[in-house]
């Protein structure tokens, strides 16, 4: 009898660790891989008056650090800026600064909001870094003075690969616009 009682024992333990094990396979395995997107639920017109930036940059593809180059453009209610970007770690080769005023930024943001520029949704991968390494990345930021409010991706090689759901070519275009002469001063930037 009382080998009988412990092998009933002994089956119920293994039964209740098999259960266990099971259900440890079975919610880790439904756990979903997040995707870093940075206060989706920003509403960029909420931000027309205030110390905040846009911030748009084109980079073009993987290539060796002496010939990668990007096109960062900066807009804020004081101020427009364009910079040249040089290598992976971003050294600005070239800038051109000029002012802004809160009426221009007050129409640009409200344009942008329209575009869908703080419109984000469910990437392919979570993290930019190697997609599309023979087209553009494209990033799409809000700041207010160092704090980033929002930051938003997307590629030239398709639309599921990053979070961000707006009109690329229309926020690419309202960004070289704020520049005057944008083509002439990046003639020389091969992207």
């Amino acid at each position: 009898m009382y080998d009988i009682i412990n092998i009933m024992k002994y089956i119920v333990f293994v039964l209740m660790v098999v259960v266990l094990l099971f259900s440890t396979i079975f919610f880790v395995s439904k756990r979903k891989p997040s995707t870093k997107i940075v206060n989706p639920s920003i509403n960029l017109v909420d931000y027309a008056d205030t110390g905040s930036t846009v911030v748009y940059t084109q980079y073009g593809p993987l290539i060796s650090e002496e010939q990668r180059v990007g096109i960062r453009i900066s807009v804020s209610r004081d101020q427009r800026k364009l910079e040249i970007l040089q290598g992976y770690n971003e050294k600005v080769v070239k800038e051109q600064t000029l002012t802004n005023n809160q009426a221009a930024y007050d129409e640009f943001i409200h344009a942008l909001k329209i575009a869908g520029y703080d419109k984000s949704k469910k990437a392919k991968y979570s993290d930019n870094r190697g997609v599309c390494p023979l087209g553009d990345k494209f990033t799409y930021k809000l700041m207010d003075n160092s704090k980033e409010l929002l930051s938003l991706w997307s590629t030239s090689c398709g639309k599921g690969d990053g979070n961000f759901g707006g009109e690329s070519t229309l926020i690419k275009t309202l960004f070289e616009k704020q520049i005057p002469k944008f083509d002439t001063i990046t003639e020389q930037v091969t992207l």
